[in-house]
């Protein structure tokens, strides 16, 4: 009777041992496949941001050769050379938040009245809206960009341009300006050529981005801390 009792004890003894290896074997293996998942979801997440890029990649392109010659002290000279319009930068959902923000500001939402950064120029047309020839201010430096939203528009480029009636211009070059669009102008294109948009048909925001030139800073000029 004593010996069943040990027999009976000691399987109980190895039945709990196996019990516990078996526990801990599934516990193991558990978080071999959980690290499994882990990695397996890291991978996608990596992926996925691959495939975010090559997908911007393949819809971003840029168009620089633009050709437009006007003859200015006696030489033909290219007054677009420099020019760059970079196309697809900003999806339709990123046009939509950067334009309510601006319009917000506008409104006085965010930003006081009058309070513009000073490397940034916001421009808001409404329809019959326009801007007259100009060449940008030297005291920024080159290049500088202008983003378009909302509505696109043709900027009119020439070494001189005619001013046909209100809001009506025509110079030696054309350029449309697609929704979303990046327009970077440098050399000819911003020094020599003035630039100008016609009155426009719709509601249009236009950013441009400069750099003041340092030389050309106010005394003791210091931008706000969170700039």
């Amino acid at each position: 009777m004593g010996s069943l009792e040990r027999y009976n004890h000691i399987s109980l003894v190895d039945l709990s041992k196996k019990q516990k290896i078996e526990k801990k074997r599934k516990m193991n293996t558990q978080e071999f496949v959980e690290e499994e998942k882990f990695d397996s979801n890291s991978k996608n997440t990596k992926l996925c941001i691959e495939e975010r890029k090559q997908r911007f990649i393949k819809s971003f392109c840029m168009k620089k050769d633009y050709v437009c010659f006007e003859r200015i002290n006696r030489r033909l000279v290219n007054i677009l050379d420099g020019l760059e319009l970079h196309i697809g930068v900003f999806n339709s959902m990123e046009q939509r938040k950067i334009s309510t923000h601006i319009l917000n500001q506008e409104n006085g939402c965010v930003a006081k009245d009058g309070c513009v950064p000073d490397s940034c120029i916001i421009n808001i047309y409404e329809p019959d809206d326009c801007i007259p020839p100009h060449i940008d201010s030297h005291d920024f430096v080159r290049p500088f960009s202008t983003v378009s939203f909302l509505s696109k528009c043709n900027i009119i480029f020439g070494h001189k341009i005619k001013i046909v009636g209100p809001g009506e211009f025509i110079g030696a070059a054309s350029i449309p300006l697609p929704v979303g669009s990046v327009l970077v102008l440098n050399g000819n294109g911003a020094d020599l050529a003035k630039h100008c948009i016609s009155a426009v048909s719709y509601k249009r925001i236009s950013v441009t981005f400069r750099k003041m030139d340092k030389a050309k800073q106010p005394h003791n000029f210091k931008l706000a801390s969170d700039f």
